[in-house]
């Protein structure tokens, strides 16, 4: 019932003293659920009969990760505005705050950041919200984390960048906001690869014309002394390849290009 939305119902219930913290097979609660369909007046009721506002499920999400996750802010205003714990990990130790930037729920960042969410919090892999955002191109969502200093540089267990990721998926709008906030654009990842080369590894000859025009390093190489040219090239990304060959300062032999 709190599932569809069905406060009537799930106000007589509560009149015949159903357990509001009862969980399933997976310790969802009802104000999980309601929390996940975005039923605020399901998820009000819940509250006013002391519903556990931060119950966690199997994998310890918190009905503010599961607001979150789907963009529900009044939800999730309801939560906070009943303690919900802003900065929850669930067992990736992601927060809710990494689930909106992943899937680019601005107003819902908006709100947690309003009400002090970590902007900076890092998971399992010591991934940051920023990093979340860059990587599915929300770039509206990784304008406020920036405008909230979020750190531009951060890297994860791989000692990557929001800016690698954002060259490896070929979001250039992401990847030039970053730099306008000054991302460090030769950053080295675990094997010494740089943006670059993740753009040119996957053929976005756009992200890599941006990097280039802020003074990419051509010509940097990786633990196996491959550079840009040798990435595209092995991945027959022909556009970029003479994107690399067409910039003077190339001095990459060409390898396997098509």
């Amino acid at each position: 019932m709190t599932r569809k939305g069905h406060r009537d119902v799930a106000a007589l219930l509560l009149e015949h003293n159903a357990n509001v913290n009862a969980a399933d097979d997976d310790q969802r609660t009802p104000l999980h659920l309601a929390s996940f369909t975005g039923h605020r007046d399901v998820a009000a009721l819940l509250l006013e009969h002391n519903a556990n506002v931060n119950a966690t499920v199997d994998h310890q999400m918190t009905p503010l990760h599961w607001a979150s996750l789907n963009g529900h802010r009044d939800a999730a205003a309801l939560l906070l505005e009943h303690n919900a714990d802003i900065n929850a990990t669930d067992d990736d130790q992601t927060t809710p705050l990494h689930w909106e930037s992943f899937n680019g729920h601005r107003d819902v960042a908006a709100l947690l950041l309003e009400h002090n969410a970590d902007i900076n919090a890092t998971d399992d892999d010591q991934t940051t919200p920023l990093h979340w955002a860059s990587f599915n191109g929300h770039r509206d969502v990784a304008a406020l984390l920036l405008e909230h200093n979020a750190d531009i540089n951060a890297t994860d267990d791989d000692q990557t960048t929001p800016l690698h990721w954002a060259s490896f998926n070929g979001h250039r709008d992401v990847a030039a906001l970053l730099l306008e906030h000054n991302a460090d654009i030769n950053a080295t990842d675990d094997d010494q690869t740089t943006p670059l080369h993740w753009a040119s590894f996957n053929g976005h000859r756009d992200v890599a014309a941006l990097l280039l025009e802020h003074n990419a390093d051509i010509n940097a190489t990786d633990d196996d002394q491959t550079t840009p040219l040798h990435w595209a090239s092995f991945n027959g990304h022909r556009d970029v390849a003479a994107l690399l060959l067409g910039t003077t300062q190339t001095s990459t032999p060409l390898l396997t290009i098509k």
